[in-house]
């Protein structure tokens, strides 16, 4: 079972930082097309190793352990080598569900408010009554 990594909020902030960074989650580190280009050249091509390569990068020693280094690395040079090559981050696709439900609830709320509007409007024109009612019940007596 893989230890599950989570960065800090110190550390996702000077990984965004990093100009090779496009984003970084809790747990997942995503780099910008141009930061893989250059691992791919730096290790396959000039021999490099994982570790000096995202230091050459302006990644900080402290971030990251060998065996995240290793992991990163290796995921880079997966997404290379495979069918589609090299691909361009993307950001998340939002989720509809919730922007509905937004939606809906706004409208549910909105329809709220226009009953309450009226129930006190409704409550308004009982107390003036009332107080006519008592006026004339005052005047006859």
């Amino acid at each position: 079972m893989k230890n599950k990594y989570f960065y800090t909020e110190d550390q996702k902030a000077e990984l965004l930082n990093n100009p090779n960074t496009f984003r970084v989650t809790d747990r997942i580190l995503h780099f910008t097309l141009e930061f893989k280009k250059f691992f791919v050249e730096e290790v396959l091509e000039k021999k490099q190793t994982y570790r000096n390569t995202f230091f050459k990068a302006g990644y900080s020693k402290e971030i990251f352990s060998n065996e995240k280094v290793y992991n990163l690395g290796k995921k880079i040079l997966d997404e290379y080598k495979s069918e589609g090559g090299l691909k361009e981050p993307t950001h998340p696709k939002r989720n509809n569900s919730k922007k509905k439900h937004l939606e809906t609830r706004t409208k549910e709320l909105e329809q709220r408010i226009l009953y309450l509007e009226q129930a006190l409007e409704f409550q308004k024109k009982s107390q003036l009554l009332k107080k006519q009612d008592l006026k004339k019940r005052n005047n006859t007596d």
